[in-house]
């Protein structure tokens, strides 16, 4: 073969393998192309941690550390114009990150926090006209019963989160809930205390909620995990800012997948409670899911879904809240006021059928407080 011979049939052969290269990486890029958009990724969290410091340690960081934060990415049927982005695995997500703070909370005399200092002074002014023969006062006259399950969560612990809808409607309760963030936290703390002694094994956590398309993304809702790091919880919610929720439908859903992660931080030792506070029905793509994911919290940490249902305009507790409470084996109750928005989130932690004993106590915490 000549010399130009053989110079034709090496370009041919260089040009044919880079043609091949090159439609190998095309067909390549498509069959990725196609399998982002059809295989659907199931629930995924981008968790990001920050330290919480121990106030009785140390060696902790306390310079302004906040509770374990979340926000969940997820694809959902209800909302067909938004393309979801890839999300790392949640194990690869966590990696070495550390798991939500579990320190106590402290009970010597340095107690700063405004709930629980509020509980000491309020013990000490109950306790001169202290009759009853228990170990706190602030629960004097409740019900065997109510008295009965108080000892029962001291053992094992409480952890309670709240899953709110931050859309434009619901702005007075809202308002409401930063107002009386201390209350609700010292309440409940105040009746686990023992001895006037605060609770070390009470946590809680939040999620609140907007509709698709608003500021909160794909999955519609922010979260901070359990946590006893009480300021963090009340920054959280004084941080949120009501908007969006043009339609009447929310993503109520995407909500209570976020709670009832594992990303929350529950686990199968302490009463396990979520809070669910709205004032509209769920996406009719959603329902079936949201029914679930009560369920699921049911079997997966033994918990009780109650639902305080704030809307106005409706004499009668949405179906949809009906359902989820029903599957979540809990509540679901109308709220008569926004006034006593904060005494009904209150009952639902104990339960509606412990409402006159909370009632009691949030009359006898009101008067002192």
């Amino acid at each position: 073969m000549s010399g130009y011979a053989q110079e034709s049939w090496g370009r041919r052969a260089a040009a044919w393998i880079i043609s091949t290269v090159i439609h190998a990486l095309i067909v390549v890029l498509l069959a990725s192309l196609v399998l982002a958009v059809v295989r659907q990724p199931p629930l995924e969290a981008v968790v990001r941690f920050e330290p919480v410091g121990r106030h009785d340690d140390p060696s902790a960081d306390t310079s302004g550390g906040s509770a374990p934060r979340f926000e969940t990415t997820s694809n959902t049927s209800s909302s067909p114009s938004v393309t979801p982005l890839p999300a790392p695995s949640v194990d690869a997500a966590l990696g070495s990150t550390p798991a939500p703070d579990q320190s106590v909370v402290p009970t010597d005399s340095k107690v700063t926090d405004p709930a629980l200092a509020l509980l000491t002074e309020l013990t000490e002014e109950l306790a001169a006209e202290h009759t009853g023969q228990g170990d706190n006062p602030l629960i004097d006259g409740a019900s065997e019963g109510f008295q009965q399950m108080v000892g029962g969560i001291r053992g094992k612990g409480l952890d309670v989160v709240f899953v709110i809808d931050a859309t434009n409607s619901m702005e007075g309760v809202i308002a409401q809930a930063k107002e009386r963030a201390n209350d609700i936290i010292g309440v409940i703390t105040g009746v686990l205390a023992k001895d006037g002694k605060p609770p070390h094994n009470i946590r809680f956590g939040v999620v609140a909620y907007k509709d698709y398309g608003d500021e909160y993304g794909i999955a519609a809702a922010k979260a901070i995990a359990l946590t006893n790091d009480f300021d963090a919880v009340r920054d959280f919610i004084d941080q949120i800012i009501v908007g969006g929720g043009g339609d009447t439908p929310e993503p109520i859903n995407e909500a209570l997948k976020a709670a009832a992660s594992r990303q929350m931080g529950w686990t199968r030792k302490a009463r396990s409670i979520i809070v669910l506070i709205g004032d509209s029905p769920v996406h009719p793509g959603g329902r079936r899911d949201a029914v679930n994911q009560a369920r699921g919290f049911v079997r997966s940490y033994l918990g009780t879904v109650n639902v305080i249902d704030v809307g106005t305009g409706h004499e009668a507790v949405l179906q949809d809240f009906d359902d989820i409470a029903a599957a979540g084996q809990g509540t679901a109750s109308l709220l008569a006021s926004e006034d006593v928005f904060w005494e009904d989130l209150v009952v639902s932690v104990f339960g509606k059928r412990f409402e006159r004993d909370v009632r009691l106590i949030v009359e006898r915490y009101a008067k002192y407080r």
